[in-house]
């Protein structure tokens, strides 16, 4: 007897593409003023809107219970203020395996201009995170690494930096000790923050070593009444951390 199997044909599939799932959470209202809490759901909306229009990319919809951790891999979130009409808005990216900002932008404008705004936002986040129009990263984001506050260029096999997440700063180059802030032409600033050696008391007093030996972040400068201009009143502030804690 003969008996005859049937052909088999192979077929060769084509590798899956990457899917990157994407949570938006909505935008927070740094300001005291009610009227304008709707907003932030109104920017979470457009911001996901111009995800759900790249390829390689899903929106999770972030849990219902506020304390529960997003499952995506990239989350979405930012902040906006008002004042005297005018509008800020910040937006990050951040990476939730590594907890790591891969995009951080600010537009600004006045609240008449809240759609256009928010079309500048979404055309600057992803930008930043160098998306074309099919969802595709050519290239990560530019990266800097810090050792003792001083910038090196990353390498082809970059060695890890004290375990520590390393965050793409949208604004100027840390400052060098001992400084502690560093201010670009455009206002932004970037602050340094310091190691204690010893423990402080948070009691109001400035009696600890720490507040004589660190230069304190000063110059700051009006959100209101007068955006931009200097403060009226002689401010100075301390950045510190030590193993469980952060001081400001």
């Amino acid at each position: 007897m003969t008996s005859t199997s049937p052909e088999i044909h192979a077929q060769t599939s084509s590798p899956a593409r990457s899917v990157t799932t994407v949570s938006v959470q909505p935008f927070t209202n740094v300001t005291a003023i009610d009227a304008y809490d709707w907003v932030g759901l109104g920017i979470a909306a457009t911001v996901t809107a111009s995800f759900e229009t790249l390829e390689d990319f899903r929106i999770v919809r972030s849990p219902a219970i506020a304390a529960s951790p997003s499952p995506s891999d990239l989350i979405i979130t930012g902040t906006y203020q008002v004042s005297d009409r005018n509008m800020r808005i910040t937006a990050r990216a951040t990476d939730r395996e590594n907890v790591r900002t891969l995009a951080s932008v600010i537009v600004d404008g006045t609240v008449d201009d809240l759609f256009e705004l928010q079309d500048r936002l979404v055309a600057k986040l992803q930008d930043s995170l160098h998306l074309t129009r099919d969802g595709v990263q050519p290239n990560r984001p530019n990266e800097r690494d810090t050792v003792g506050n001083q910038s090196i260029e990353p390498t082809a096999n970059p060695a890890p930096i004290n375990n520590r997440a390393r965050v793409l700063i949208d604004g100027p180059a840390p400052p060098i000790a001992p400084q502690t802030m560093s201010r670009d032409d455009e206002g932004r600033t970037t602050i340094r923050a310091v190691s204690l050696d010893n423990v402080i008391t948070v009691d109001g007093r400035l009696s600890e070593p720490v507040y004589e030996s660190v230069i304190p972040v000063s110059d700051f400068i009006q959100q209101v009444p007068n955006v931009g201009m200097p403060a009226t009143e002689q401010t100075e502030a301390w950045v510190l951390f030590d193993a469980d804690n952060i001081y400001i």
